[in-house]
């Protein structure tokens, strides 16, 4: 039998889309429940927007609607199946933004996402009140807090390692990064500012941000980055004036809304300039979410 720690209402709110861009609902849905004696239902407390969810709020991805949106997460437990022994109810977890039957890994031999609408383990979004989440013990992440000591601004402390930073963090994995390697990172919004910092954290020589947006390029800086507004001048010849022989890794945190110089869309544009910028037999990285 499973044990409760969740409000007795059967409907919750939720943000959800319905198929029609740049709008969503706030509404009453279905509470989620314990299906499975692996799963878990958390009480969500902190919900964040990523691009992913931009994407999806301007038309150009998605699954059948209409669906809960979101996928990243802090909350405590409210209700646990019976097979689940490493988690109490109460317990502050962060849930990542994928779910699989394995235990956390770079790459899953199964995932899912949440807040997609396309999940055949029936996984809702997380920005909404509760959320289940199967196969608990192999997901969740556990975190250092208790009703007495959370609060709104050490919740997003945790927050980003759902996706944002984790993801950031991740893309400098997929370059092959060394410590003193110089790095671009093409896109400046938080998961772009998080991948240049993680390149920094890691010890890169050198972080170039490229974006053309002022207050983002100034946060790049802020935090070590060498900002590059692709819209002043083309970026790879800003780069190469630094680095003749290019960069060593290269990462895209842009994706299918890429832009040129022009601020116009242009799919592809990134990938090229990665090429263009990446020193021979250095690394890029992909986490920019592209249609095919």
């Amino acid at each position: 039998m499973s044990l409760n720690l969740s409000w007795p209402a059967a409907t919750m709110r939720a943000v959800v889309y319905h198929g029609t861009p740049f709008e969503m609902m706030v509404q009453d849905v279905a509470k989620p429940a314990i299906l499975n004696e692996t799963d878990v239902v958390v009480r969500v407390t902190t919900s964040a927007v990523c691009g992913s969810d931009l994407h999806i709020y301007r038309g150009y991805m998605g699954g059948a609607v209409p669906w809960t949106m979101g996928h990243e997460a802090v909350g405590y437990i409210s209700e646990i199946g019976d097979a689940v022994s490493s988690f109490a109810v109460g317990d502050y977890v962060i849930i990542p933004d994928t779910v699989s039957e394995d235990h956390l890994e770079m790459e899953p031999r199964s995932k899912e996402y949440f807040g997609f609408g396309n999940s055949e383990m029936g996984l809702g979004g997380l920005q909404a009140e509760y959320a289940r989440v199967p196969f608990a013990e192999a997901n969740l992440i556990p975190i250092p807090l208790t009703h007495e000591t959370a609060n709104s601004t050490i919740e997003r402390d945790y927050l980003t390692v759902s996706d944002i930073f984790a993801t950031g963090w991740a893309g400098i994995d997929y370059t092959g990064f060394e410590p003193g390697d110089s790095v671009a990172v093409f896109g400046a919004g938080p998961v772009g500012l998080l991948s240049a910092y993680s390149a920094i954290l890691r010890g890169a020589s050198k972080v170039y941000v490229v974006d053309h947006v002022k207050e983002r390029l100034d946060l790049a800086a802020s935090i070590g980055g060498i900002p590059i507004n692709f819209a002043d001048k083309d970026p790879v010849a800003q780069i190469l004036a630094s680095e003749p022989d290019g960069v060593m890794r290269a990462v895209d945190c842009v994706g299918m809304e890429a832009l040129n110089s022009s601020l116009e869309m242009n799919e592809s544009i990134i990938t090229q300039q990665m090429v263009d910028v990446t020193h021979f037999k250095g690394g890029m990285g992909q986490l920019g979410v592209y249609r095919s």
